[in-house]
Formats: C-alpha cells, sequence, structure tokens
C-alpha cells in the first residue's frame, strides 16, 4: 500500500467539471478541493449524520447496559429495538451518500445547494437507493455464509460499492444500478480499492486521536468516548462519498473518450504510465 501511496500523483487538478479522468492522487486532491470551497452542504449533509450516529449509538449502549436481574433473559421486543439504532444509521449513511452525490451534480452544473435541498433531492431517489440498497447488502453478506466463498463478499462490496452515482445522477435501478458500477470499475479497480482503504485509515486515525485526547484532557466516561468513532465517520462520509462520486464521474469520463476514439487508439490514462488509476 505504501508503495501505491509513492506512486500515485497527488497534485490538485480542478475538481469541475466533475467528469473527467483523475489518478487517485487527483481524485483525494479534488474531493478535498471541493470540500473546501463548499463546507455549508458537505457539513451539513455529515453533521446531521453525525447527530444520529450518536444518538444511535447511546441507545445501543444503553439498550446492552445490564437490568437489574442478568439471569433473566432478553425479551424479542428489547432485542428488535436495540437493532432500529443500527438500521437507522445504515439509512441515513445511505441518503447521506446519495445526497453528496446529488450535491457534487448540483455544483458541476453550477447551480447553489445546501444540505437541505441535497437531501430533498435523495428522497426522491428513496425506492431506487433502497432497492439498490438491498441487492447490494446481499451480494456482500451473502457470501460469507461459506467460507470458502468469503473473498466473493469482498469483490462484491468494491465492485459494487457505487451503486448510489448510479441511482442518484443516471437514475439507474436494481441489478442495473450494480451492474453499472461493476463496468465502471473496469479500469479503476486499483484506484477504488486504494481510495477505501486510504478513507477507512484516516477515519480511523482521526476517531482514534480524538478519542485518545477525550480521554486524557478531558476524562470523559467511555459512554461518551463511545461516541467519537461514530460521529468521526459520519462528519468525514461526505469527504469519502465525494471521492466515489469523482471516481464514477471518471469512468464515465473514461467511456465518453473510448466511445469517441476509433478502434485500437490508446486508452485513457495510457500515457500516464507512472499513475496508479
Amino acid at each position: 500500500m505504501v508503495g501505491l501511496v509513492r506512486r500515485t500523483a497527488w497534485g490538485s487538478s480542478e475538481p469541475l467539471p466533475a467528469r473527467q479522468w483523475r489518478t487517485t492522487g487527483h481524485t483525494l486532491a479534488d474531493a478535498w478541493d471541493l470540500y473546501r470551497r463548499h463546507p455549508l452542504p458537505f457539513l451539513g449533509i455529515g453533521g446531521r449524520v453525525a447527530l444520529i450516529s450518536a444518538g444511535a449509538s447511546l441507545a445501543a449502549q444503553l439498550a446492552a447496559a445490564p437490568s437489574g436481574d442478568d439471569r433473566r433473559p432478553r425479551r424479542h421486543p428489547d432485542i428488535a429495538l436495540g437493532r432500529l439504532p443500527l438500521v437507522a444509521v445504515l439509512l441515513m449513511t445511505v441518503y447521506s451518500q446519495a445526497a453528496t452525490v446529488a450535491s457534487l451534480a448540483e455544483l458541476d452544473a453550477g447551480r447553489r445547494v445546501g444540505p437541505l435541498r441535497a437531501y430533498r433531492l435523495a428522497l426522491r431517489r428513496t425506492w431506487p437507493l433502497l432497492g439498490a440498497g438491498l441487492l447490494w447488502l446481499a451480494a456482500v453478506l451473502l457470501p460469507l455464509v461459506v467460507v470458502v466463498l468469503a473473498p466473493l463478499s469482498l469483490v462484491a462490496f468494491v465492485a459494487f460499492v457505487r451503486y448510489v452515482p448510479a441511482v442518484q445522477i443516471e437514475g439507474a435501478r436494481g441489478l442495473g444500478a450494480l451492474r453499472r458500477s461493476a463496468h465502471l470499475l473496469r479500469h479503476q479497480v486499483v484506484k477504488t480499492v486504494l481510495v477505501l482503504l486510504l478513507a477507512a485509515t484516516l477515519i480511523a486515525l482521526v476517531g482514534g486521536l480524538l478519542g485518545s485526547i477525550v480521554i486524557l484532557v478531558a476524562q470523559a466516561p467511555f459512554v461518551v468516548v463511545n461516541l467519537i468513532p461514530g460521529v468521526v465517520q459520519a462528519l468525514l462520509a461526505p469527504f469519502t462519498s465525494l471521492m466515489v462520486g469523482l471516481i464514477y464521474y471518471a469512468g464515465l469520463a473514461r467511456d465518453d473518450r473510448v466511445n469517441e476514439q476509433p478502434d485500437g487508439a490508446a486508452a485513457p490514462g495510457a500515457e500516464d504510465r507512472t499513475s496508479i488509476g
């Protein structure tokens, strides 16, 4: 991973128009540039997820707290209520991704956008998002039932991770959204994996650092400390979604260039052999 990071190009390009080919480094730089130039929609999107994540985490901790008699079996309604916060966070995560991609599309079209308008645009795609999301979840979880097929879970996660842009940008539905995501992944496998790894590493480092500071400086109780990773992930979720959205647009740009070129012409990006993605 360190070798890939060193080999990729990290210079910033102009983030808009979004539909352009990018290296891995340009994807990260452009996503940060967009986040920095337009903080209102993305902080607003992440802030709403952070509030729900903190509330869900607190509710889960309270539901898991032992009652007066630990030997008493938990009732089915209690178990179901304990799952509700997780469902709420998952739904809000999907909507935040869609809202971020919608914001990116609006900015790319030269229109101003705020978090409320972004979420309204995402809500218009509710059923396609939920349908494709359930199919994506099944594709990721079902291989885990058989140990030998477990690696296919990772393949499905990476191949179909861009189903949200497919739904939000192109109006794809169901299996069509998953197929569209996999199609645009063909020439961006390393880029997608590296971006996801870097995003996960950033979230883990920031969450761990803030948690340590809160424990050492503020001496906050563990109930509060346990909220920090979820809040950090929620606040950084728009940044991750921006990177995924830019990768999606890069795939569209590559398809455009391939369709415009005669057979046998060099593929886009072939002139830059030293860049990853």
